[in-house]
């Protein structure tokens, strides 16, 4: 196992100071009235339209439903986009993350 570039009491005052952290913090204010929140569920649960986060900006985008599968379907039909892998990277990436740790 490699070992680590920090201390184990250097990596458990940052533990504990990042646990602290969090408990004192406080939970944000609403900035939804009533009648917003009801008109956001009524949206989501709409099945005609998407609502998705914008690529770029913070911004939401309302799509029709049929043209978001069109373009969905568009650009993974897209052979050029993508690489056929010859195995599964995920346990590879795994141990990597691990040994970080």
């Amino acid at each position: 196992q490699k070992s680590s570039v920090y201390s184990k009491k250097v990596i458990e005052t940052a533990r504990m100071e990042i646990c602290a952290a969090i408990s004192r913090a406080k939970c944000p204010t609403k900035n939804f009235t009533r009648e917003e929140k009801m008109a956001v569920r009524e949206l989501k649960e709409d099945k005609t339209i998407q609502i998705l986060q914008a690529d770029k900006g913070n911004a939401t985008v309302v799509m029709n439903s049929d043209d978001y599968d069109k373009k969905v379907h568009d650009l993974l039909d897209k052979e050029e986009s993508y690489l056929v892998l010859k195995k599964d990277p995920t346990r590879t990436s795994e141990r990597k993350l691990l040994s970080l740790l």
